[in-house]
């Protein structure tokens, strides 16, 4: 494991991402742009356009739920080189005090 290395300024870097990714998802969502006759016309064509929506509303909350799993893994991995840093640490003071 000696070639395993955990940049933590990196890690920050994709959770941002991720943070705007997840931003721009709840951008999205606009209540004023339902569907209705007057703005798309025939009724089948509403029934379509909000199974449609829904579809994709369905799957973007999936996916921000997604995002919002993987951020907080990321942080799990951010505090468990945290904690072997730590460890690693004492490790080596209590040997140089031996």
């Amino acid at each position: 494991m000696a070639d395993l290395k955990i940049v933590e300024s990196e890690i920050d870097k994709v959770e941002n991402n991720l943070s705007s990714v997840k931003t721009a998802l709840d951008a999205t969502h606009d209540e004023t742009l339902q569907p209705d006759r007057g703005n798309v016309g025939s009724q089948e064509m509403v029934d379509a356009v909000s199974h449609f929506l829904d579809r994709m509303s369905r799957f973007k909350n999936r996916y921000k739920g997604n995002l919002q799993k993987l951020s907080e893994n990321l942080d799990k991995v951010k505090q468990g080189s945290d904690d072997v840093d730590q460890r690693m640490g004492q490790t080596v003071s209590s040997a140089g005090n031996a």
